[in-house]
């Protein structure tokens, strides 16, 4: 199945920069990712009086997969996410993109 690639930004980035990308996604937060490694996921609330991405301190996301694990366990992590997404990674917290309900839906009718 071929992930999203999400919204992602570098911890660098401005908090101005993160909030166009939480807005322009649509999800109301954007991942955090450092040369491929996934630091976490901000949101507005987060990035309340910071001047960085990497400053507003980015949470773990509860739910992950990797390449390795079934459509029915993406499924399962996607509902019990606060994010509504599962995040895919490979070994070493490499972000590869997310997954969302819809993506494994059209895969699963197909």
């Amino acid at each position: 199945i071929e992930v999203e690639p999400g919204p992602v930004v570098a911890p660098g980035a401005t908090a101005d920069e993160a909030r166009q990308a939480i807005d322009r996604a649509g999800f109301g937060w954007v991942s955090v990712v450092d040369d491929g490694e996934l630091l976490g996921w901000v949101d507005h609330d987060a990035l309340e009086g910071c001047a960085t991405a990497g400053e507003a301190t980015p949470r773990r996301f509860s739910a992950y997969v990797t390449a390795r694990d079934s459509l029915r366990q993406a499924l399962d992590s996607i509902v019990t996410s606060r994010t509504a997404v599962a995040v895919v990674v490979t070994e070493g917290q490499h972000y590869r993109g997310v997954l969302t309900l819809e993506r494994i839906s059209k895969e699963i009718l197909a």
